[in-house]
């Protein structure tokens, strides 16, 4: 089944000198990118769990946006789930394809 992705809540985590899988725990605030070629989201199933981690806090809204080469074909973990995530106020986190980017489809088992 396809599923496609217009808007979804996101998690921005700030990431440096990560490697891939790996989830920074801190405080989640800005614009990250989901996409093959970046060093930590690589897929929303790395998203999701930055943003179940009970670690993490969102501090400000958060923006999680679909890379041209984001491909969710292949492994992706579905259902992929969101919890209610860890806030210091009233945030929001949002998931989108990047500006100029056409839509990402993803598919899994309902």
């Amino acid at each position: 089944m396809q599923k496609h992705l217009l808007l979804i809540l996101i998690v921005l985590c700030s990431a440096v000198n990560l490697r891939a899988g790996d989830h920074p725990i801190g405080t989640l605030s800005g614009t990250y990118l989901v996409g093959s070629s970046q060093p930590v989201y690589k897929k929303l199933t790395d998203v999701a769990a930055a943003l179940n981690n009970a670690a993490n806090t969102v501090t400000g809204n958060v923006i999680f946006e679909l890379d041209s080469d984001y491909e969710g074909y292949t492994g992706e973990t579905f259902p992929l789930t969101f919890n209610q995530f860890n806030s210091s106020g009233n945030w929001t986190v949002t998931i989108r394809p990047k500006a100029g980017v056409t839509m990402r489809k993803t598919s899994g088992d309902p």
